[in-house]
């Protein structure tokens, strides 16, 4: 029964990890990441330089920003995870 229970649990937090990319990856949601970070990016590059994973299949999110410009990827990760909370 507690296998079972664990089961149910893992399942849930697999999709609330899944709902939170979803939301991670609007429109809305990165227009004020593009907003607040004031570089040139738009939410289309945006959006196409960030990645979001499960860590090692876990419900710890990865956020991953790939960037030519190393402060501009960590600052948009920075205000990622800010606007997240």
């Amino acid at each position: 029964f507690l296998a079972n229970n664990n089961s149910i649990f893992s399942s849930a937090s697999a999709r609330l990890l899944s709902t939170y990319i979803e939301i991670f990856k609007t429109d809305t949601f990165l227009a004020k990441i593009s907003a607040d970070s004031g570089t040139k990016y738009t939410v289309g590059q945006i959006k196409g330089m960030v990645t979001y994973t499960s860590l090692n299949q876990t419900e710890v999110l990865q956020v991953s920003v790939l960037c030519q410009d190393k402060i501009d990827a960590r600052q948009i990760c920075e205000l990622i995870l800010d606007n997240a909370q």
